[in-house]
């Protein structure tokens, strides 16, 4: 008999694997084996460009936010946004982010999606106390086609305070909005 390297017990290959699985069970492993390593690249591909708005304006960048449904990344200059510093921690698996209107620091984790640095927008989100809604998309009869997500995500700041005085309405938001007032004088 034939002896190659992959037949030592030091080199666990896939070729190792492949000989040993011989009988009637050997010839469906192959597939499913092929089909489990095709899955990840599969999964990269779910992943589809999508605008991200941020208080009412597109957050435009080189590298473009991906979205699977359920998860949108985005690139790390986002955080820039809201005031907030950052740089990545030594194991290269987190960014560490400190904010500074507040002195709000914490640990991102760092996602490379296509192999380009990104992080989750809900990860965004905790961090500055606000929400994500990526709205189902609309058919032609007005109504919202459930589990097909729209290629528009929001990141929504939370209203924390509101109080009304002399000088007029004062809002106060998890992150900063634009907002305008008009009030009628009293006559």
């Amino acid at each position: 008999m034939n002896h190659s390297p992959y037949d030592s017990a030091k080199s666990p290959s896939l070729i190792r694997m492949l000989r040993r699985a011989s009988g009637f069970w050997g010839l469906p492993v192959l597939p499913a084996l092929l089909l489990n390593l095709a899955a990840p690249a599969e999964a990269q591909d779910a992943l589809k460009p999508v605008h991200v708005r941020i208080a009412g304006k597109e957050f435009i960048n080189r590298l473009p936010p991906l979205s699977d449904g359920s998860e949108t990344f985005v690139a790390l200059d986002i955080l820039a946004q809201f005031g907030a510093e950052w740089h990545v921690n030594g194991r290269g698996d987190a960014v560490v982010v400190t904010r500074n209107t507040n002195a709000v620091r914490c640990e991102l984790a760092l996602a490379k999606p296509n192999g380009k640095p990104m992080v989750a927008l809900s990860d965004v989100a905790k961090f500055l106390d606000a929400e994500v809604l990526q709205p189902d998309v609309t058919g032609k009869d007005g109504k919202a086609v459930v589990g097909k997500k729209g290629d528009t995500v929001y990141l929504l700041a939370r209203l924390t305070g509101a109080s009304w005085d002399r000088s007029g309405l004062h809002v106060v938001t998890s992150f900063p909005v634009p907002y305008h007032v008009r009030t009628i004088a009293e006559l």
